[in-house]
């Protein structure tokens, strides 16, 4: 058999098992609850509905076919296995590795495959994917479940929040001290945003659990914290940002406590996902952080909602709602990253791109504005424009 007729039939093969091919790399996937024909290779909550950006076709005529939206990367069933096993899918590395896997993973090699080796093979090949069957099914109804828990939770936690005036996260966000953030009041903002972000009085740091062979054995610890609700396409809240505060100092815990590593944590999946400051409107600027969103909007004197995707595959994976018909995004001005013996774009500059593909892709005009010069973003704009302000008042 000529090595190209051996290639087609190893990528035949490999597209009528895509199923067991998405079990062997990807023990998460899902079925598409929407579409029985896809499978949905990074599944996460968004509101009422479960999505991802990692799609593969399952059946039809497009069987064992795929695109990762997120990286803008896809092919077939071989550049699937070589995506799978590290390689640039459509490399000649990539390629030689994913057709070596592949014969050993389906049985085969160069000799002449006889008829009682082609049916011992098939049985053991059928009764491998009954029990990955089952084993997928099961581990179906587990991620299903544990999303719509997560999602649930998220909400319950939103509604556990108090407004923020007067609380230590206003004092966080509006104080004047070292390591606050001097935002305007909150009494002078348009709202209190009481439906997006709210200030709790103890969460827990599920990060910081301790474990020991796979049982809890200590609980991590729970301080107070600022809370941003991020919400879904519908308008689900379906993930949060949480920045863990010392209440009696109004400032992020790290800077008080040096055994907790970081102060900012999500809670559950955020894809597609935003926190809707300033709420809800035909115009959105587009921003990552939360407190950079804040300052953007006091920056523009609140005319228009900035909307915060919580980081730069946020940014990548933002859907916008169907009310929104123009998006000013506003990158983060980050260096620039090493790609091989290149340069690669900073990666708030290169996401900014990528999410306003994908908008104008559903109709949106989309603006992008100048990352800032030197390495800040837009609350340190904020924070040096009122400074400025206090120093040389108008006449």
């Amino acid at each position: 058999m000529r090595q190209n007729d051996v290639a087609t039939e190893i990528r035949e093969l490999l597209n009528s098992r895509i199923a067991q091919i998405c079990d062997y790399f990807y023990g998460g996937w899902i079925t598409d609850p929407s579409n029985k024909h896809k499978g949905l290779m990074t599944p996460a909550k968004k509101g009422k509905r479960i999505s991802s950006s990692f799609t593969v076709n399952l059946d039809g005529d497009r069987q064992g076919q795929w695109y990762r939206f997120s990286q803008q990367i896809g092919g077939g069933s071989v550049e699937l296995v070589a995506y799978a096993l590290g390689y640039e899918p459509k490399s000649a590395e990539g390629y030689r590795e994913a057709f070596k896997w592949a014969r050993g993973w389906l049985g085969i090699d160069d000799r002449q495959e006889t008829e009682e080796d082609r049916k011992e093979r098939e049985a053991r090949q059928a009764k491998d994917r009954e029990a990955r069957e089952r084993t997928r099914q099961e581990r179906e109804q587990a991620v299903l479940e544990r999303a719509q828990r997560k999602a649930v939770t998220a909400a319950e936690i939103a509604k556990q929040c108090r407004p923020i005036l007067d609380t230590a996260a206003e004092q966080y966000l509006c104080g004047a001290g070292q390591g606050q953030r001097r935002l305007p009041p909150v009494s002078a903002w348009p709202t209190d945003l009481r439906e997006h972000i709210g200030f709790h009085p103890g969460l827990e740091m599920e990060n910081l659990r301790q474990y020991r062979d796979e049982k809890l054995i200590k609980k991590g610890p729970s301080f107070p914290a600022l809370v941003f609700f991020l919400q879904d396409p519908f308008g689900d809240i379906v993930s949060l940002q949480r920045i863990f505060l010392d209440a009696a100092m109004g400032v992020k815990i790290t800077q008080t406590n040096d055994t907790i590593p970081n102060a900012k944590v999500m809670f559950a999946a955020s894809s597609g996902a935003a926190c809707r400051i300033g709420g809800d409107a035909s115009r959105i600027g587009l921003l990552e952080g939360g407190e950079t969103a804040l300052g953007n909007w006091a920056l523009h004197d609140f005319r228009y909602p900035m909307w915060a995707t919580m980081s730069t595959s946020g940014m990548v994976t933002f859907e916008a709602p169907g009310f929104v018909e123009r998006s000013d995004i506003f990158p983060d001005s980050d260096n620039a990253i090493s790609e091989g013996e290149k340069v690669g774009e900073p990666p708030g500059t290169k996401a900014a791109e990528q999410c306003a593909a994908n908008l104008r892709q559903v109709g949106v005009h989309v603006v992008i504005n100048e990352p800032c010069i030197y390495k800040c973003d837009n609350l340190d704009l904020w924070e040096t424009y009122s400074a400025f302000e206090q120093r040389h008042p108008a006449a």
